[in-house]
């Protein structure tokens, strides 16, 4: 039993991972998951809406350049862009390097208050009151703005990370199961999602 309840824990961490390269591919199969590249766009279709031809479909997006010349600025004037079409961003996500360029530049805000202990990293980080999250699946140069109001992660009622039985395949001295989920990401307000790109 210990054997299977490990089998079982590492299946769960690899479905984890699987959605995560789904929910960051630029690629994916129309049997995919939607991908924040293709949601978060001013260009792709989304719900047989094709946002070339009906521009108040497109998300906002802007291109950016050197982060510690410029990224502080291009992701205030993304904020502030977002915020003037009635948006609200409340989670950023972007890289590692860009989310480790963004915590230098609050280096020099660090102030100790220990003689005992120096401490010159933060837990978490946050711009504007949202927070800033990086993610290995995140594509190079790029920050995505989310509005947890109109962006949601469907999950069915009836396959929510479910097993299914155990059966014996025909070729094998042993049982399997598969372990199930079906999901969307989909938005009810394109507009108010936004990313910055070319970062670097």
């Amino acid at each position: 039993m210990n054997l299977l309840n490990m089998k079982q824990k590492n299946a769960e961490r690899s479905l984890r991972d699987v959605i995560n390269q789904k929910l960051h591919g630029a690629a994916n199969t129309a049997k995919d998951i939607q991908s924040l590249v293709t949601l978060i766009d001013a260009t792709s279709t989304i719900g047989d809406i094709n946002s070339t031809t009906n521009t108040y479909w497109q998300s906002l997006v802007a291109a950016g350049g050197v982060f510690a010349a410029q990224g502080v600025a291009d992701w205030r004037h993304e904020y502030n862009g977002l915020k003037n079409r009635q948006g609200n961003p409340d989670m950023l996500i972007t890289t590692q390097t860009i989310f480790e360029a963004y915590e230098a530049t609050m280096t020099p805000q660090i102030r100790y208050t220990s003689l005992d202990t120096g401490d010159t990293k933060f837990r978490d980080l946050e711009f504007a009151g949202a927070k800033v999250r990086f993610d290995d699946q995140c594509a190079s140069g790029v920050t995505y703005f989310l509005d947890s109001d109109s962006i949601t992660l469907f999950v069915s009622e009836n396959v929510n990370f479910i097993y299914n039985d155990f059966v014996r395949p025909p070729d094998q001295d042993a049982k399997v199961a598969q372990y199930l989920v079906g999901l969307e990401l989909s938005t009810s307000n394109r507009r108010i999602l936004g990313k910055v790109t070319g970062q670097s």
